[in-house]
């Protein structure tokens, strides 16, 4: 495996790699995150939280797409079924950890915290406010994952066949 991540990141790529899943798997232990970045994590949190405007502009990402996407595959009335958004957190790692609110590295939830339910009163009240944002945007990205699998289907159809049965 280490050939591989060589080959494909270079020299610094296993060191890159081990880094990574540190951070990860340890987090940010409280009170670590220190002066601006804690700051700055406040703030974000401050500004998205109860804040209808966002919530209304998460569905702006449709209009993004369409610099990278055919827009018949973004407008296809197909696209508004139901179970985009589950699909992309069963078969894309970073929707699973954006919905589990780790919105930046360093900034998220603890995986303690998602795996045991162990936010503290502040915590769950700041992901409260968060709720109708989140469902926005959950609701806009798996639209554009319903629109991606209806072009990969159009312009990619032995993948649509293979056998690990994505779409």
């Amino acid at each position: 495996m280490g050939d591989i991540i060589q080959r494909v990141a270079g020299k610094g790529g296993n060191a890159y790699l081990d880094k990574l899943l540190q951070d990860m798997s340890r987090g940010t232990a409280r009170g670590s995150v220190a002066g601006l970045s804690r700051l700055t994590a406040n703030y974000k949190a401050a500004s998205v939280g109860l804040n209808l405007r966002v919530a209304l502009q998460q569905p702006t990402s449709y209009a993004r797409a369409l610099a990278v996407m055919d827009a018949r595959y973004l407008f296809d009335p197909r696209v508004m079924r139901r179970g985009g958004w589950e699909k992309a957190l069963r078969y894309a790692p970073i929707a699973r950890w954006k919905d589990w609110g780790n919105f930046e590295i360093n900034q998220g939830r603890q995986f303690q915290n998602i795996l045991f339910n162990t936010d503290s009163a502040m915590e769950r009240a700041r992901n409260a406010s968060m709720k109708l944002a989140g469902t926005m945007d959950s609701a806009t990205w798996g639209r554009i994952w319903n629109a991606c699998e209806l072009e990969v289907a159009d312009t990619r159809p032995r993948l649509t066949r293979g056998e690990r049965g994505v779409l």
